[in-house]
């Protein structure tokens, strides 16, 4: 993702702050009235929010959010946003707050506008886990046409600007928000996105009431009571907001949400040297290397020694010493599904209770890796379900694998995975963000997890064309090595009558026989899927014709992007290439009347490439269609092309060979 830093420019004047905000309790009937086709079901007529730092003498600084926000539910699929949730952080014995608050249904009868509030004893909480809070209200007698609003404010002791979430799910019309930061403090601002918004900004004098008994004196205060200050004022508006939309291959979307982030850089105050806040990802992982909780578990192993004991004793050369650590964690420990980067309980109990979180599981392979003397360290990442963090920060990695490196040959492995295999790792590590190898003396380096060699799926489809018009045929698909690990971990192989079910719905045929699964339990090879197949009905016949589609169940009949535009990337997680061959019998007595062409369809800068050949020898005809992806990240510059190249692959796929009697 490109990261657009937005630098504040200081304008020193003297003004006094008016919020320019909306005034919570009363709406305009016009905005009952207007109409406004919103697929989505609601709208955020108005989102407004403000940000700024008071200065207590006993706590310090402390972070005030206003937020007021009105959204109209224009049909029954906008219900939903009449349920509303603020998450509060905290780090006991320090908490956030939420205060000030006030919301109102507003709803029309017999043409007048009624007005329904809640109080704040009507929050319902909830703890997420030992840092969040959630708090959510639920809008009184919200319908279809009302208009519901809320305002509060949140208390923080904590200096963490939370982002500016400019795009929802549903439309926006206005949004405006200021951020009033104190002239010590240096923030670094970055867009999120793929948009453009630029803040009006100034500096604004202030007095700072602050109590007596301060722990530090910012400047000379005529009573000690005040500081003559400055806040550098940001200013963001937006109107006509589109909501953010549901894509095929996005990833996670939350990455491309319209939204504005802060990092607090620098701290400086008069007569004090500047104090550096910002972190890089190298003192990230540094600093998470050296927790309790992370690095320090990797320091204990005696737990390990029975299974040492044991794999010395094989006398495995080096590689297979790999595969044998590998396998023992694996097998012996079950993942409780927990993500995280840090140990909830020691490595030694975890080993002992045979379950654990990923962090637990991956460390403890490490340390018995690292008792044969192989080179084996963590790897930090983000998983695929959370945002990718712009800043470096501790919240941003909650996940850990394993790296081991053998005479210069990179193994990547997550023992979480029970039908997992080296360098095969699930779906979910993939991500945009970065992903760090550290070291046992805490430095680290950016590493690459997704493949980077062409996946490659083989189909092979032979079949023939009865006299009665009805077919008979074999499938064999050949997975890659990633889709092989999923197709085990969705389908038993005590349970082949479920996937050959789910096959007749999938691909709408009569009849599947003599199924059968090659390689499911040797890991290290591909899945192999075959089956006979009969389809009754497979052919149009038009005046005397056979019309036949010649990859049948197997084409591409509709174009996976729909939408017109799109501004963000298309991510296929690793880059791809799907053959498929077409072996054709026709009986004795027809003759083909009509062939389609072979093609070549490319895309710009060699992203994409799909071949279509065809050719007849005698009764027989033979298909290659071949797609490949040569990256797994298709830019939005090129979504047009990459429309156009699918709209002619289905061209392709569904064109119909015609065949007629002798």
């Amino acid at each position: 993702m490109k990261i657009i830093t937005l630098t504040l420019l200081l304008c020193f004047t003297i003004t006094i702050c008016q919020s320019q905000s909306f005034k919570i309790g009363k709406v305009d009937k016009e905005e009952f009235t207007t109409s406004e086709e919103i697929l989505e079901g609601a709208i955020y007529l108005e989102k407004y929010r403000e940000t700024f730092f008071e200065y207590d003498g006993d706590k310090g600084w402390i972070l005030i959010t206003e937020i007021k926000e009105r959204i109209k539910i224009t049909s029954k699929e906008g219900l939903d946003y009449a349920t509303n949730k603020v998450y509060l952080y905290k780090d006991l014995p320090k908490k956030e707050e939420i205060l000030k608050f006030k919301a109102y249904t507003h709803y029309l009868v017999d043409g007048k506008i009624n007005k329904e509030s809640i109080k704040k004893n009507a929050f319902f909480e909830s703890e997420r886990d030992e840092n969040w809070t959630e708090v959510s209200w639920a809008m009184p007698n919200a319908q279809v046409g009302s208009i519901i609003e809320w305002e509060y404010t949140i208390v923080s002791p904590f200096l963490k600007i939370d982002d500016l979430i400019i795009q929802e799910d549903i439309p926006v019309r206005n949004y405006e928000a200021l951020i009033r930061t104190p002239q010590f403090f240096t923030f670094n601002i970055v867009r999120r996105g793929y948009f453009n918004i630029v803040p009006k900004q100034e500096a604004v004098a202030r007095t700072l009431s602050v109590k007596i008994g301060s722990a530090r004196t910012i400047s000379t205060a005529s009573n000690g009571y005040t500081w003559d200050i400055h806040d550098v004022h940001a200013t963001f508006k937006k109107k006509d907001i589109p909501a953010l939309k549901e894509e095929p291959f996005v990833g996670n979307k939350e990455n491309y949400r319209y939204a504005v982030s802060f990092e607090l850089a620098t701290i400086k105050y008069p007569n004090e040297d500047e104090r550096k806040i910002a972190s890089s990802w190298e003192e990230v992982s540094n600093t998470i290397y050296k927790s309790k909780n992370f690095g320090k578990q990797l320091e204990n192993t005696s737990y390990l020694n029975g299974d040492v004991d044991r794999i010395k004793a094989m006398n495995l050369s080096i590689e297979e010493t790999l595969y044998e650590v590998y396998n023992t964690i694996k097998d012996r420990m079950s993942w409780n599904g927990k993500r995280t980067k840090y140990v909830s309980d020691k490595i030694s109990r975890s080993y002992m209770k045979q379950t654990g979180n990923v962090s637990e599981i991956n460390l403890m392979l490490i340390s018995l890796l690292r008792e044969f003397h192989i080179n084996a360290n963590p790897v930090l990442l983000t998983t695929n379900d959370q945002k990718v963090s712009l800043f470096p920060t501790l919240d941003g990695f909650n996940y850990v694998i394993a790296a081991a490196e053998i005479n210069d040959k990179m193994y990547l492995l997550d023992a979480t995975e029970k039908l997992g295999t080296p360098n095969v790792l699930p779906r979910r590590t993939f991500n945009t963000g970065t992903s760090r190898l550290v070291k046992q003396d805490g430095t680290s380096t950016e590493i690459q997890l997704q493949p980077k060699d062409v996946t490659q799926d083989l189909m092979h489809l032979e079949y023939t064309l009865n006299d009665d018009l009805s077919i008979s045929g074999t499938i064999k698909e050949r997975y890659s090595k990633i889709e092989s690990l999923y197709f085990r971990k969705n389908h038993s192989p005590n349970n082949t009558d479920a996937r050959i079910d789910e096959l007749v719905k999938e691909i709408n045929i009569e009849d599947i026989t003599n199924y059968e699964v090659e390689n499911y339990k040797n890991l290290e090879d591909p899945i192999v899927e075959g089956y006979t197949y009969e389809i009754n009905k497979g052919v149009d016949v038009i005046a005397g014709e056979i019309y036949l589609q010649p990859l049948l169940f197997k084409k591409l009949a509709t174009n996976p992007f729909k939408s017109e535009t799109r501004d963000f990337p298309v991510d296929f997680l690793y880059p791809f290439s799907t053959t498929k061959s077409v072996k054709l019998n026709i009986p004795e007595g027809f003759n083909v009347s009509y062939l389609p062409k072979s093609e070549v369809v490319e895309m710009p800068n060699k992203l994409g490439r799909y071949i279509y050949q065809i050719s007849q020898q005698g009764n027989v005809i033979v298909i290659r269609s071949i797609t490949t992806f040569n990256q797994s990240t298709i830019p939005q510059q090129y979504y047009k092309e990459l429309k156009q190249f699918y709209d002619k692959r289905i061209e392709k796929e569904t064109e119909k060979i015609i065949i007629s009697n002798k």
